[in-house]
């Protein structure tokens, strides 16, 4: 995802643009790993009902790049 937000114009350098570990797991992931922007994109995806989180919702991010 980290590539997907720096092709979409985001500032992203690696994961903790979202994520407060270097390298998070899906196995074993919990919603604490998150920062402020992965919580907001977390909560997106169960507003919108998706399967996946989108990166073009940080567009719609109210913090910022």
């Amino acid at each position: 995802m980290v590539k997907q937000a720096k092709d979409a114009g985001f500032p992203a350098q690696n994961c903790q643009y979202c994520h407060t570990v270097a390298v998070p797991k899906k196995e074993g992931f919990t919603p604490e790993e998150l920062n402020e922007r992965g919580k907001y994109l977390l909560s997106e995806k169960d507003k919108q009902k998706a399967k996946d989180v989108k990166v073009e919702w940080l567009k719609n991010y109210p913090g910022g790049k």
